[in-house]
């Protein structure tokens, strides 16, 4: 398990990955860890000069030393959301990790495997995902992305990409709100497509991660269709 530290990260570069979506990659010390699907905490001041808590997604991986990627999701007039866009390159943003239980379970070469996010929540699964492709695992691996319109899709391209790469990777995009009629994606929200999406004799492990509304939906879905809850792992927030 990864030691908890608290550290001053640096902001080295940003990248908008949707239209209300960026993603930040902050220094890190050389010997902070994590597992691929935690979280960090960063400290966020206020006008009134306290300071609050918000956690974000890791979206890069264990691997890379020294720096770390979160995914940001843009909220209107939020107390962290106006703080992170003010950032430039050489702020620090003090931060604390890593946290969180969705973590690989060490068996996913050995089984398939199928990811589940919505919105924001597709960044941890990202970090997950490559985690395992990176190490040749040629098992099946499912990830099914939801957004509501197609300016709010992240990381589509990096996915068809690896699908395109890699035969045991299938990607399955879903909008429930789609701005072009005609689009060739998904219509609907994740929960719809799970019994085209996931394989008829899948045993594997089930990762979700989003809105507590949606996990709970999928997990009564999966229990429905005789999954053991044992084979499901979540990250969920409001």
């Amino acid at each position: 398990m990864a030691a908890i530290k608290e550290f001053d990260a640096v902001l080295l570069e940003t990248e908008d990955v949707a239209s209300a979506m960026r993603q930040f990659t902050f220094s890190t010390p050389e010997d902070f860890s994590f597992s691929a699907g935690q979280f960090i905490m960063a400290t966020v001041p206020k006008s009134d000069g306290t300071t609050v808590q918000r956690a974000y997604s890791i979206t890069s991986q264990p691997e890379t030393k020294g720096r770390i990627d979160i995914c940001f999701k843009f909220v209107p007039e939020g107390i962290a959301s106006t703080h992170f866009q003010r950032l430039k390159a050489g702020d620090t943003v003090r931060m604390k990790g890593p946290f969180g239980l969705m973590k690989l379970s060490g068996n996913e070469c050995k089984e398939d495997t199928v990811f589940i996010g919505v919105g924001a929540g597709v960044a941890p699964l990202r970090s997950m995902i490559k985690e395992l492709l990176s190490k040749g695992c040629d098992k099946r691996i499912v990830m099914i992305s939801g957004f509501r319109t197609e300016k709010d899709i992240a990381y589509d391209a990096e996915f068809r990409a690896l699908q395109e790469k890699h035969r045991n990777f299938s990607y399955h995009l879903t909008l429930s709100a789609p701005i072009d009629p005609s689009a060739k994606n998904h219509r609907g929200r994740v929960q719809a497509i799970i019994p085209e999406a996931v394989p008829k004799d899948f045993k594997g492990m089930f990762y979700l991660c989003g809105m507590s509304a949606m996990t709970e939906e999928v997990t009564a879905i999966l229990d429905s269709l005789g999954v053991d809850k044992r084979r499901i792992k979540h990250e969920r927030f409001n």
